[in-house]
């Protein structure tokens, strides 16, 4: 490792809060994500798994990061290290991506090269570390990278990774150890599946050989070569929340916390609201608790839910942390669940800025989305959150989508120009303009 990797490894530990270190545990795990070290600390299911595997007995965990452009020809092939211990990725038990966006695919081939592994599971020997991934992107399409990867999770991976980790450690050879993470709920293994791929059958792997089974992982695998999609049942086990705090990250101000897991609304553009059904709820009292957790390291903490505002409890939990002295910034909110109290609680913790979501521009496209909302709730949306002191309205609208026509862009363009006036309007009524 060259002194100047060496060096900004260095620099970022010092900046760091939480991260685990476990020389000589008997079970070596590295964790990568398939871009660079700022996207991968500002990922909560990243941060989640890392937790996870460095709990578990007698594991180590380390985190493998694509390199910037400015250090990538200083690495030579076999020469990403972990974090953590600087360890190679040849000597580990297994290496596990967690992937959460199909662009990242195209940074698989070259991390593996990086780390001295051959890109085709097919020609990676025994010695060779399983590679493993999982994540959402995965999830929803592992076909495109199944070739380079030994096992892939399909779902969630907080409870299966303790079950992938005692396959490990029960040894064998690695044909041996594949044919029993095979065995695992939501574990699918590509080399144990007859692809039939070819210009005859370019769909058979998808018709007759594979398939995933969406619902809860409730019992035992259907027969047949089908992988069920996993879904933490454990409630002993809490949702996501920020394990290593750093600066270098998209939300370096805040304390991460996962309120709710999936979304009941059912948009048809969007992954969470089938990939992680059904919709979960942190309890109030666990939230309260690591809320107390978060604000001991942070001025903020950071609500991550598909619904965010939907949670029985969002009142109770906006006003304990006001009570406990610090602010909160959401992520997904509904535009028609501001309530006063709500917007109060918005403006107190220095959000100047919130963005709702039509989706689309015209009441029709939105319908096909599953998204009801009229014209003129968007609107209204938009003046209640004026009214309680937030002028700064962003519009999320997407553009492209199916069955869109001209008619639905010039009615996206009425929309916003719409929402504008009647701001403008109303911030010179206020005199706050």
């Amino acid at each position: 490792m060259s002194y100047l990797i060496r060096q900004r490894i260095q620099t970022r530990l010092k900046a760091e809060e939480g991260a685990y270190r476990r020389p000589g545990a008997s079970l070596r795990v590295g964790l990568a994500y398939p871009n660079k070290y700022f996207f991968g600390m500002s990922n909560l299911g990243f941060q989640t798994l890392y937790a996870v595997l460095n709990r578990l007995p007698d594991t180590s965990c380390e985190r493998f990061f694509l390199p910037e452009d400015d250090l990538l020809a200083q690495h030579a092939p076999g020469g990403l290290c972990g974090y953590e211990l600087g360890s190679a990725a040849r000597d580990l038990h297994l290496v596990a991506f967690s992937i959460s966006y199909q662009n990242d695919y195209l940074h698989l081939i070259p991390m593996l090269h990086l780390m001295g592994l051959k890109a085709r599971a097919q020609d990676r020997g025994d010695a060779d570390p399983i590679v493993l991934a999982g994540g959402p992107a995965v999830t929803i399409n592992p076909e495109p990278i199944a070739d380079f990867c030994d096992a892939m999770v399909i779902g969630e991976g907080e409870e299966v990774l303790a079950a992938i980790a005692e396959v490990l450690r029960g040894g064998g050879s690695k044909a041996e150890r594949l044919e029993a993470l095979d065995r695992l709920e939501g574990v699918y293994v590509p080399a144990l599946f007859d692809s039939g791929y070819g210009a005859s059958a370019p769909l058979r792997k998808a018709t007759a050989g594979f398939g995933l089974v969406s619902g809860r992982a409730n019992g035992p695998a259907q027969q047949g070569r089908f992988v069920r999609r996993l879904v933490v049942q454990n409630p002993e086990i809490p949702l996501a929340h920020s394990t290593v705090l750093t600066p270098d990250t998209e939300f370096g101000e805040l304390y991460l916390i996962e309120v709710q897991r999936g979304c009941q609304w059912g948009c048809r553009f969007c992954a969470a609201g089938f990939m992680y059904r059904y919709p979960r709820y942190d309890a109030l009292e666990g939230l309260k608790r690591r809320i107390d957790h978060g604000l001991k390291y942070r001025k903020k903490v950071g609500l991550i839910a598909g619904d965010l505002l939907g949670h029985d409890a969002i009142h109770e939990i906006l006003g304990y942390i006001d009570a406990q002295g610090g602010g909160f910034s959401p992520s997904s909110v509904r535009l028609n669940a501001f309530t006063p109290e709500i917007i109060h609680y918005l403006r107190k913790s220095g959000n100047k800025t919130i963005a709702i979501a039509p989706e689309a521009g015209s009441e029709r496209l939105r319908r096909s989305l599953n998204k009801t909302f009229t014209d003129d709730e968007v609107v209204e949306s938009a003046l209640r959150l004026a009214e309680g002191g937030i002028l700064n309205i962003k519009l999320y609208i997407m553009i492209g989508l199916p069955t869109e026509t001209e008619e639905d862009i010039e009615a996206l363009c009425r929309l916003t120009l719409r929402t504008r006036e009647a701001l403008t309007r109303f911030a010179k009524r206020s005199a706050q303009m």
